[in-house]
């Protein structure tokens, strides 16, 4: 992901891809699964935010819908405001 500049400047970082796997399972009401740890392993809060991704996407992903709804369920999880 060449536009990505999380992607080429963070070693480990998943990128857009898996940033919206998780975040598919994330906005899910019947996933329980503690995903905020999985986030931090692969690196998604080192997403600078530009959506380039989405820009370039050939399959027009909501990458900005999907991935802030998933950023902010994380977020939630993390401080302990949600399961």
């Amino acid at each position: 992901m060449v536009v990505c500049p999380a992607y080429e400047s963070v070693p480990g970082y998943a990128g857009p891809m898996s940033f919206n796997k998780m975040g598919k399972y994330a906005l899910d009401n019947r996933d329980h699964t503690n995903r905020v740890s999985e986030a931090e392993e692969r690196k998604i809060f080192s997403c600078k935010s530009c959506f380039r991704c989405e820009d370039i996407c050939p399959h027009e992903i909501p990458i900005r819908r999907i991935s802030m709804g998933s950023m902010m369920r994380f977020t939630r999880v993390h401080r302990g405001l949600a399961k």
